[in-house]
């Protein structure tokens, strides 16, 4: 299954090389921590491939693959749609209803708070991938091999930080699972 979803993903983003770069970073990042914490790598794998399956369609191709319930969420924040739009896309077309698949493609956005392991994996990737300019990257890695849970409050910290600079407003979701993870993280140290 790997190799037909690579295949399609290549197909769909060959015209855009640096998504499509940026789809392989976040593709290698989750194996490789699907790996150290001892989760299915084919899950990991197919979840990252495909995260941003539909992330450079329009709002018009990806309306058919969206609830009403997702667009009126998500309408002061458009750019959640591609998540959900991916997911129904892969569950149709690939036939791939896997909750451990088929959910972090859904929540790699924004994230959520009591995220499962899976989750956690492709939002951290996603934000750590080798091809990420980011100043962060490295320390991010080294805490996601260490604690998942640690890396979340540390790429929400940053995610949040950089929203605040930049004068936007970050989702509730956001805030709520900042507050979560660093709740459970502090829990975790006591």
């Amino acid at each position: 299954m790997i190799k037909i979803i690579t295949e399609a993903v290549m197909e769909k983003l060959a015209k855009h090389p640096k998504r499509l770069r940026h789809v392989f970073g976040v593709y290698q990042m989750s194996k490789y921590l699907a790996e150290i914490h001892h989760l299915d790598i084919e899950k990991a794998a197919i979840s990252a491939l495909f995260h941003d399956y539909t992330r450079m369609d329009s709002l018009e191709d990806q309306k058919p693959y969206l609830s009403k319930r997702i667009i009126d969420q998500y309408k002061e924040k458009p750019i959640a749609y591609h998540a959900y739009s991916a997911a129904r896309r892969l569950e149709k077309e690939f036939k791939i209803t896997d909750f451990d698949i088929v959910s972090p493609i859904e929540q790699h956005v924004f994230g959520k708070s009591n995220m499962s392991s899976y989750e956690k994996l492709l939002f951290i990737s996603d934000f750590c991938e080798i091809n990420r300019p980011l100043k962060f990257r490295e320390e991010t890695v080294l805490l996601a091999i260490k604690d998942l849970d640690e890396a979340l409050v540390y790429v929400y910290e940053k995610t949040l930080f950089f929203l605040e600079e930049k004068g936007i407003t970050p989702t509730k979701q956001q805030i709520e699972a900042y507050q979560y993870y660093k709740e459970s993280v502090n829990g975790k140290t006591k």
